[in-house]
């Protein structure tokens, strides 16, 4: 199954030119089969398991404590089962690191696409380049499955303290350790293939439709856990807390033939257009080249060895009897795929943290996320826990249904609110609306728990789920979105700034909430001898709470992930455009959108695409200090296709040179429309540029025939 991106990672809708043909416009994204692609489908379901894993744990916390630790007191055994929770938080960035390089890294089909490169008249295209990368994310998205499937059933059958004693604490923690690891790369990987796949006008609701299917497995795992403690209520059954892992297994299972099966498929479509590639650049002898052929120069040459190389070379001479220059032409490009692969095999992580500006926008990242993930914990974790466990406000069976309802509600509100985040570009607005909800929603919530009334409490845990969930609705497709434009960090860049902001802020919480109030409420019982109640509503009496503490950390967090998505991590997206262009946009990814179809003002700039070359050669070629975006007497420079052009050099030149001023487009070019000559001389002068300077824009923007939208 192809892998049908509606753009590349370089944000290109690609308009091919038939010149014998009128020069009509072709769109890259019309379907030519009504087969679902499974890709999308499994960016929304593949984090399914990762949240379904994470709630089972804590929400079986209380029995998993009891079982592993049954000589502590129950807030000692409800810290110490959190501690380890957040154990596999901490070690997520690893698996992170893990999987993030198997897909941005990876060498899968490496010889499939040498062989596009090195023939002489078929250089791989961008659709065999997207077909290689996505097949790379998938791949390393199997592997976090299959290495997550181990722990899962040692789990299931691992002996409690009253079997083996101390050992089972340490394989407990070991086993929690290694499947933190898995899931490192798990739901940053499957947002990164739904929204990578998905159209201009509907990537904030497939953003949200992920993080949506994501919080669903979280609400399966509370239904799971609701039915375990609804027949067992009596609690005499010790090993009712591994009921939950064994369902999650009936998830992973399927998942994992799933994948391969996807994994498969692609393998063979990639090695079919290798087939047709050759064949449609007019080579008859390559015709003759079969298609398990190529599998076997794939298996017997992954390692790109000059060996492999000679092999591969013999075996393309014996398919194709008349192709003499090939083995030529192979030995005289070795060094410069030589050079090629050790460029390719720097590390992800090393690229990222060698340039300055990726690694402002890994910490803009992870303080952007900090907050929304830190509030999730406390809604689904800390506040059930507290209120159930700790100082028994309500029983725990209810607050399992307190939270089966407010997750059924946080994800109608995620779905509506991604929805409403596409119908008014940017997305990041939503984000910061959340946000500013959250920092709001979250002393209130934490101030009724002081009052003891259930219905004040529920409440405020509705009003907190939905800010919350305003905030998630746009996250999933911003995290995505910062890193589209470095393919070679993209996977890496959103497991890394996704896992760490849990790792530091989300996974901690509950334990540093649990620890404060397990802390408080010991020293006051003990000092005072009193029963837990007694000292709860002293404590409350004296002011002596300390969820104020826990409230205004949050706040904090909120305060620097505000700071974060608006002045550190720089998005894209932020710069509004003419709406001709946004326009455009949404009817140039629309596979049932057809130039005669679209209106008469957008057919006008679609017209542009078979100007763009002559005006970039002409400018190359004269070199002018002031580009002319009109050297066709014909085409006014007030024509769309002037003003088009005018804007995508400016906009090109300020994110080559000032990013952070792109909100300055449009204004310049409404002040300077139809006088572009006047427009490139106030900014040489106001920026102190060189004339080159816009020589080397307009070459990135218009070296070919495609449309580059930011």
């Amino acid at each position: 199954m192809l892998y049908n991106d509606a753009t590349n990672d370089a944000n290109v809708v690609n308009v091919t030119h038939n010149t014998t043909n009128n020069n009509s416009v072709k769109h890259s994204h019309s379907s030519e089969t009504t087969d679902p692609d499974p890709v999308p489908i499994l960016g929304l379901f593949g984090s399914l398991y990762e949240w379904f894993d994470f709630a089972s744990f804590a929400s079986m916390s209380p029995e998993i404590g009891a079982a592993f630790f049954p000589n502590e007191s129950s807030q000692d055994q409800l810290l110490y089962t959190m501690l380890i929770f957040s154990m596999s938080f901490v070690l997520h960035p690893l698996g992170a690191l893990i999987f993030g390089e198997i897909a941005d890294n990876g060498q899968l089909n490496s010889s499939v696409l040498t062989l596009m490169s090195l023939h002489p008249r078929s250089p791989p295209s961008n659709q065999e380049s997207r077909i290689s990368r996505n097949l790379n994310r998938t791949r390393a998205l199997l592997l976090s499955f299959v290495f997550a499937l181990l722990p899962t059933l040692i789990l299931v059958i691992l002996p409690d303290y009253n079997m083996i004693g101390k050992s089972s604490q340490y394989l407990l923690v070991s086993l929690r350790i290694l499947q933190g690891i898995a899931v490192g790369g798990q739901s940053p990987g499957c947002h990164v293939l739904a929204v990578a796949t998905s159209k201009f006008q509907n990537r904030g609701f497939r953003g949200s439709l992920c993080h949506a299917t994501a919080t669903f497995g979280y609400l399966l795992a509370n239904v799971v856990v609701l039915i375990v403690r609804h027949v067992d209520a009596e609690g005499d059954w010790t090993g009712r807390w591994r009921v939950p892992f064994f369902v999650s297994i009936l998830f992973l299972l399927p998942m994992i033939v799933w994948l391969r099966g996807i994994v498969n498929s692609t393998e063979e479509e990639l090695t079919a257009l290798y087939v047709q590639h050759h064949g449609e650049n007019g080579d008859e002898d390559d015709s003759s080249l079969s298609a398990d052929t190529i599998q076997d120069m794939t298996r017997n040459t992954c390692d790109n060895s000059d060996s492999a190389l000679e092999n591969l070379a013999s075996a393309h001479r014996r398919t194709h009897k008349r192709s003499s220059d090939f083995f030529t032409n192979l030995m005289y490009r070795r060094k410069e795929r030589a050079l090629e692969r050790k460029k390719n095999k720097t590390a992800a992580v090393r690229i990222i943290f060698k340039d300055n500006s990726l690694t402002q926008k890994l910490v803009g990242h992870v303080l952007t996320v900090a907050v929304l993930t830190a509030s999730f914990n406390l809604l689904v974790i800390f506040v059930p826990l507290y209120i159930s466990e700790m100082t028994e406000i309500i029983t725990t069976r209810m607050a399992s249904v307190w939270t089966f309802i407010t997750l059924l509600w946080y994800i109608l509100v995620v779905l509506t609110a991604g929805r409403w985040n596409d119908r008014n570009p940017p997305r990041i607005q939503g984000i910061v609306l959340g946000m500013l909800g959250v920092i709001s929603a979250t002393p209130l919530m934490l101030l009724s728990i002081e009052t003891r009334v259930p219905s004040t409490i529920f409440f405020a845990m509705i009003v907190h789920a939905a800010v919350l969930a305003f905030g998630y609705s746009g996250c999933a497709s911003w995290q995505v979105e910062i890193w589209r434009k470095h393919p070679r960090v993209t996977y890496t860049g959103v497991a890394l700034g996704h896992n760490i902001s849990g790792c530091f802020f989300g996974g901690t919480l509950p334990v540093l909430g649990l620890f404060f109030a397990n802390k408080r409420i010991n020293n006051y019982c003990e000092n005072w001898n009193v029963s837990l109640m007694e000292c709860y509503e002293a404590m409350s009496e004296n002011h002596f709470f300390p969820l104020y503490s826990l409230g205004f950390y949050v706040m904090a967090l909120g305060v620097a992930s505000l700071t974060a998505i608006l002045f550190i991590a720089h998005h894209p997206k932020t710069a509004r455009f003419l709406n001709v262009d946004e326009k455009y946009e949404f009817f140039i990814s629309d596979n049932k959108a057809t130039p005669a179809k679209l209106p008469a003002e957008v057919e006008m700039t679609t017209k542009f695409a078979a100007l763009s070359q002559q005006i970039s050669n002409v400018a190359v070629k004269n070199k002018k200090n002031s580009l002319d975006f009109a050297p066709d007497k014909s085409v006014s420079p007030r024509s769309p296709q002037s003003l088009r052009a005018a804007r995508k050099v400016v906009t090109e030149f300020f994110l080559m040179n000032h990013p952070r001023k792109l909100k300055d487009v449009d204004k310049l070019l409404k002040k300077f429309e139809g006088k572009h000559e006047m427009l490139f001389d106030k900014l040489t002068k106001k920026y102190k540029l060189k004339p080159d300077h816009f020589d080397e824009a307009f070459k990135r923007s218009y070296n070919s025939s495609s449309f580059v939208l930011i």
